[in-house]
């Protein structure tokens, strides 16, 4: 008798903002949808009505290695000039590999191509279940295994027989394979095999094992005014950075996700009409700042210009994930108190935006 013990898993999905979505294996898709952020700033004589304009070209099947499109401006569609900076945000869910991916379970899994479920030990852990060996429980009608079978373990629940006779007694069985000394501790792969009962010595034989792997998600959410990556860091997802320093993912997810720039600066010149037109990374508080006025009727140059997973982002851990990239844009009025108000922890650059200023 084919027996499979497995419960479906609950999968959650969250929404997309600017969603890579990776499907199943070497599959790859990518779903997105813009919102804009938008400024409305009075001054003395006009209106600055200012706007994230992005240019997004989605493809139909994005593979690791391919660069894709992903332009980030800020356009000024009111009568008055501004001055503004943006920052992202983001969140990043990947599925692990396989938990039993070690040296006792790869090969049966592998082998098998099973998918992952979710198996709970729950019901089995409560008054009455017992584990199963090779040697005879008397007290439980004296059943055993024919043989061991780890990392597969056997539980039964036993009914004794009647005390007016005519019973025999019964057993109920269940088998998995608990994955200690993991962070997945207390989580089991489903086991499906062959089982053959001898009712006259109680004995329990099992052939034919095969497991079906529990795949667990982990996730990162990232702010860069709260986490504030270095200069030299910008090129990277702090998210993917999260997930690759911290159990179980640790070491996984090295800089796969790559944020490609122009008109992008990480140092100011003594003169900031030197610096006009490009966009400052402020390590000091995670915003790029926009070095001259956003004018009337305009855009500046694009600062974010393509996003990359790079050609070493294996299947293993890059599959079926979603990367949510949120573009946070704000503007104020070009005056040195607005400027103030910005509170960016860094002298220099109040002192290039106030050179815009006016007084």
């Amino acid at each position: 008798m084919k027996t499979s013990n497995k419960r479906k898993p609950i999968i959650l999905v969250g929404a997309i903002v600017l969603a890579l979505v990776m499907g199943l294996a070497s599959s790859f898709a990518w779903f997105s949808a813009s919102d804009s952020v938008k400024n409305k700033l009075a001054t003395k004589d006009a209106l600055a009505n200012v706007s994230i304009q992005e240019t997004f070209v989605e493809p139909d099947d994005w593979k690791p290695g391919q660069t894709i499109t992903k332009e980030v401006a800020v356009v000024d569609t009111g009568s008055a000039p501004a001055l503004a900076r943006v920052t992202f945000e983001e969140f990043l869910k990947v599925n692990l590999p396989p938990a039993g991916e070690n040296a006792a379970f790869s090969t049966t899994m592998e082998t098998a191509g099973k998918r992952p479920v979710l198996f709970d030990n729950t019901p089995y852990t409560g008054s009455g279940w017992f584990q199963v060996t090779e040697t005879p429980n008397a007290a439980k009608g004296g059943i055993s295994l024919a043989d061991g079978y780890a990392p597969v373990e056997v539980w039964a629940l036993y009914e004794a027989p009647s005390s007016g006779g005519g019973s025999i007694g019964s057993y109920s069985f269940a088998m998995w394979a608990p994955i200690d000394g993991t962070a997945y501790d207390g989580l089991l792969q489903s086991i499906s095999y062959t089982r053959a009962w001898n009712n006259a010595d109680k004995v329990l034989t099992l052939a034919d094992i095969e497991y079906l792997t529990y795949q667990g998600e982990a996730e990162a959410a990232a702010d860069w005014t709260e986490d504030k990556p270095l200069a030299t860091d910008i090129g990277k997802s702090v998210a993917e950075t999260k997930l690759n320093a911290t159990a179980p993912t640790a070491g996984n997810y090295p800089n796969n996700l790559q944020l490609n720039y122009d008109n992008v600066i990480t140092a100011l010149s003594a003169n900031p009409a030197d610096d006009e037109g490009k966009w400052y990374y402020n390590a000091a508080d995670g915003y790029f700042y926009y070095i001259g006025l956003v004018a009337p009727g305009t855009a500046t140059p694009s600062m974010l210009q393509s996003l990359l997973l790079k050609d070493t982002a294996g299947s293993d851990y890059y599959s079926n994930l979603d990367f949510e990239l949120t573009v946070v844009m704000n503007a104020i009025q070009h005056t040195q108190a607005a400027v103030t108000s910005w509170a960016t922890g860094n002298a220099a650059l109040n002192a290039a935006l106030n050179s815009f200023c006016e007084s």
